[in-house]
């Protein structure tokens, strides 16, 4: 299998790089490298949850975070004063909830909040819905699709892209890459084979994902809130980063 390299499921370029040591494909023009032979060997359920979130005391206060970096992004691109008892939040859907620990924070903050899993345990204050891979109509769609160290966990991204179409925000946190990646991959944390299926190289590469013909989603803020709590690497680099970015028609 040395050389092997599949097509760029976002830019069908062929052939990629790829790193035989991780089995790793890379796609210099869209900055991305994933897993070429995607197999999920981990097993998404009360356990997994309880290991990753349960077990953490500043879990809460990340949900907390969370929201109001969100909040804080609308307010400065869109005015909207979420301080007020009154404000307009409307839908949101956090995708790979966890616990629900953001879910209940959402919906603790006035938003009309839902979530999608693969794990089927219940957890308070979670209403399940599906993901929106096919255009919902107006009153269905939500203010913000939100993928909280979850995007990197789909084997494909071929259904995870339409949601698009069903949101004006998409917020995304995952792991910031070694600037060598995938060199050195087995010394990083978050290259974690048959978990981790996508590695992104740079936060604009996140509109490459969610690109479709008729609609875009451009990033419109990048940083680090996340490493207050969960700290930087061990070499002081930055460890997880969260991009917001607003989804519009393309004309």
């Amino acid at each position: 299998m040395h050389g092997f390299s599949p097509q760029c499921p976002f830019c069908d370029r062929r052939p990629l790089s790829y790193d035989v040591a991780t089995d790793l494909s890379t796609c210099r023009f869209c900055q991305i490298s994933f897993a070429t032979r995607p197999v999920t060997t981990v097993c998404y359920d009360q356990q997994y949850v309880a290991e990753r979130y349960d077990r953490y005391e500043t879990t809460d206060q990340m949900s907390r975070l969370r929201l109001g970096v969100l909040e804080a992004v609308l307010y400065l691109y869109e005015g909207a004063p979420y301080w007020h008892e009154d404000a307009r939040r409307g839908r949101l859907l956090d995708v790979g909830y966890g616990n629900g620990s953001f879910i209940r924070a959402a919906l603790k903050g006035g938003w009309d909040a839902y979530g999608n899993d693969i794990n089927l345990t219940c957890y308070p204050g979670v209403c399940r819905q599906p993901l929106p891979i096919c255009r919902l109509p107006v009153e269905e769609r939500y203010r913000a699709i939100t993928f909280f160290d979850s995007l990197e966990h789909f084997e494909t991204m071929d259904e995870v892209r339409n949601v698009v179409y069903n949101t004006d925000w998409i917020v995304v946190s995952v792991p910031c890459p070694l600037p060598n990646f995938p060199e050195g991959a087995k010394e990083w944390k978050h290259f974690r084979p048959g978990e981790h299926h996508w590695y992104f190289h740079h936060p604009f590469a996140l509109e490459k994902v969610f690109q479709r013909q008729d609609r875009e989603a451009r990033v419109v803020f990048i940083g680090h809130p996340e490493d207050s709590i969960r700290q930087k690497l061990p070499d002081g680099r930055d460890n997880i980063v969260t991009v917001a970015l607003r989804c519009r028609d393309v004309k």
